[in-house]
């Protein structure tokens, strides 16, 4: 694999919910798969994809991931997106556009995820596969999170009631009775080559309101295409979550990721960096985030990014960002 599978922290927590209501121990399993134990706290944070599908895995295999996933994705909120993702979806103008912007951004929620809109004589099949987990035992819950994500988008132009004529899994095995009475009058297809809906496109063709005011945390930039992920980004997302415990060595992000600490290494090499460079810029920006709590000491901000001596944070934060903690604090209160 030439990249770092990640997926947002949003996503596996409305899972992490399902799973506290009917009693399972979520804080042993999210220790067991090697998980940070903040990520419902965290849920922007990055997650390595094969963590995930392991500890949905270990809660009942295929069986558990088709039935819970399922209910899981009844839990799908929209807020939950990225901003920007919000932001290109709301200002689209039609339905089709809509899902253009999920489509285009999807690999922002899921790296591992692949999008593609194609015409099927008077329908559109909107397809969302997770490239290079198709043998996965938790494939299901993956999919029926990308299905619901879509209904729910056709749905905001069409209609709460509106169902597709037809879903695709690539999931083998049956789907839950609570999605075939939650979907009457859809075709389930399982074991199928993409997991997808059809959707008419007249249906797509009505124009969409446009909201007055943004989705907080948006900014006229994120309408613009987003950028491809790099192995460096990839990797410095999925160090963030750890460094308030213990911020992961090379050996450890190289057996987490199966592979090798040199190849790891000759990866990034491909991206002009170092694993080091990687690790200081994750902290500095994990820094940024909190130094703009004020109520925060600076001392607390150095163990939040990993650093036991703050002396060694003060050095490391000057390096990329030329000025002190200190002053970069001053500095956004003169901004502000």
């Amino acid at each position: 694999m030439t990249h770092v599978p990640l997926v947002r922290a949003v996503h596996l927590n409305i899972y992490l919910g399902v799973l506290r209501e009917i009693g399972e121990p979520v804080d042993r399993l999210l220790n067991q798969v090697g998980l940070p134990g903040s990520v419902e706290e965290s849920p922007n944070a990055y997650l390595l994809v094969p963590q995930v599908l392991a500890l949905v895995s270990a809660c009942g295999g295929s069986h558990a991931a088709m039935h819970l996933g399922f209910r899981a994705a009844q839990c799908l909120s929209f807020e939950g997106l990225r901003p920007e993702t919000q932001v290109a979806f709301l200002n689209a103008p039609s339905g089709r556009t809509r899902l253009e912007a999920m489509v285009r951004r999807c690999s922002f929620e899921d790296s591992a995820l692949v999008g593609e809109l194609v015409e099927e004589g008077r329908n559109l099949r909107v397809r969302c596969d997770m490239v290079g987990f198709e043998e996965s035992p938790a494939l299901a819950y993956s999919e029926w999170i990308q299905i619901y994500a879509f209904i729910s988008a056709v749905r905001s132009i069409a209609g709460a009631d509106w169902c597709p004529e037809e879903i695709s899994l690539a999931t083998h095995g049956t789907p839950p009775d609570a999605a075939s009475a939650a979907l009457p009058n859809t075709r389930i297809l399982m074991g199928q080559p993409h997991c997808s809906i059809l959707v008419p496109i007249e249906t797509l063709a009505r124009p969409c309101n446009r909201p007055e005011a943004q989705p907080k945390g948006s900014d006229p930039e994120a309408l613009a295409p987003p950028r491809g992920w790099t192995y460096g980004a990839g990797l410095r997302e999925m160090l963030k979550p750890y460094m308030s415990d213990a911020p992961l060595d090379l050996a450890k992000a190289a057996e987490m990721l199966d592979t090798t600490a040199r190849t790891l290494q000759r990866r990034l090499d491909r991206d002009g960096m170092t694993f080091r460079q990687v690790l200081d810029e994750a902290r500095y920006e994990i820094a940024c985030d909190l130094l703009a709590d004020r109520a925060m000491k600076i001392i607390d901000v150095s163990f939040a990014t990993g650093y036991e001596n703050p002396q060694h944070f003060t050095r490391a934060f000057r390096r990329l960002a030329g000025i002190s903690p200190r002053d970069y604090r001053k500095s956004l209160a003169c901004a502000g």
